[in-house]
């Protein structure tokens, strides 16, 4: 999922791990920027999205 973000954006993702060890680099031809992105590392993290307000429970 994260190297077809890269792809979209067409940027270089680097992936910054707080564990220090080395980062994940998701490298693109011709990419428009670099972007950084922290990691936590042995952290589950779950994708959140928005309910529509038109839906009731």
């Amino acid at each position: 999922m994260i190297t077809a973000l890269a792809n979209v954006l067409n940027v270089t993702l680097v992936l910054v791990r707080s564990d220090h060890d080395k980062p994940t680099i998701i490298k693109q031809p011709n990419a428009k920027a670099e972007l950084y992105l922290g990691y936590e590392a042995g952290n589950h993290y779950q994708s959140l999205q928005g309910v529509s307000p038109t839906l009731k429970a």
